[in-house]
């Protein structure tokens, strides 16, 4: 037990800094015994319903708090975001074993919750995490290492519209981009579990989709927007933000693709977003 126990943590400890996906499938065709020696004992088993079982396993993890941060805009207004305290939280980890004595399944959950308050069948046998976890953030946000690139960005009598300024933080800078379909897309600092998005379109009416990637790459739409059309072509609708729930999507990419406008082809400015939030964890 002693040579085990501290593979076990060592394991876990990577498993928590890693894409924990991509290690729990290497136990995929393993057989319990084979859990075992890596994991340890499992807290408890419980049936699968298919005459195999479920071996249930808990971590106690550390969430880090936030300083809190503040910055001011070109019209002199400053904004604050308030300092969050850090907070410990369980991952529970489900490993499923067939009749056959081999792993054919697993999915993990964070909560605040201890392991003795586990409820194995409350769930769809799909990875999943609670989404009430309090410690969401920004992870679009160049303040956190997010980088934004675009197709391109147009300039007007030296204003720039650079892709950085769509995840600075700050509505009153825009990413512009001047030809059809124009897309921007940032790259987060790690992968993170996505829980929402807000995307903030400005001045013409747009049609756009959001997109998230693991490895920017392979996309998948998550939601389709068109902003308010109230106003004739070339005048300002003003912002738009729309924010749409996610269901818990691992990803390291987000994306914003408008498709249509009606701005004039005149404009040099087709496509403008003031900013493209993405919440997780």
């Amino acid at each position: 037990m002693r040579n085990i126990l501290p593979f076990f943590f060592s394991l876990i400890l990577i498993i928590s800094c890693t894409n924990t996906a991509d290690i729990l499938n290497t136990w995929l065709g393993l057989s319990k015994h084979d859990l075992i020696v890596g994991w340890g004992p499992p807290l408890r088993t419980e049936p699968d319903g298919k005459g195999g079982e479920i071996a249930v396993y808990a971590k106690q993890l550390y969430e880090d708090g936030t300083t809190g941060y503040s910055w001011t805009d070109k019209k002199g207004t400053t904004y604050t975001t308030a300092p969050e305290a850090g907070y410990h939280y369980w991952r529970w980890y489900y490993f499923y074993i067939n009749a056959q004595d081999k792993i054919y399944h697993w999915r993990y959950e964070d909560n605040q919750a201890a392991p003795k308050q586990v409820d194995v069948y409350h769930h769809d046998e799909k990875p999943i995490v609670n989404t009430q976890r309090k410690s969401l953030k920004n992870v679009a946000s160049s303040r956190g290492g997010g980088r934004a690139t675009a197709r391109d960005y147009g300039t007007h009598m030296g204003n720039a519209r650079y892709p950085s300024y769509i995840n600075d933080e700050n509505f009153e800078t825009k990413w512009a981009g001047m030809r059809m379909p124009a897309w921007c897309q940032i790259e987060f600092d790690r992968e993170y579990v996505i829980t929402s998005i807000r995307c903030t379109a400005d001045y013409h009416t747009q049609s756009y989709r959001l997109e998230l990637s693991r490895n920017g790459t392979n996309w998948n739409t998550v939601a389709n927007h068109t902003t308010p059309n109230n106003q004739p072509s070339g005048q300002s609708e003003g912002r738009d933000p729309y924010e749409i729930k996610i269901n818990n999507t691992h990803a390291r990419f987000a994306r914003v693709v408008i498709t249509s406008t009606d701005a004039p082809r005149s404009h040099l400015f087709q496509a403008i977003i003031s900013e493209l939030e993405v919440f997780g964890y």
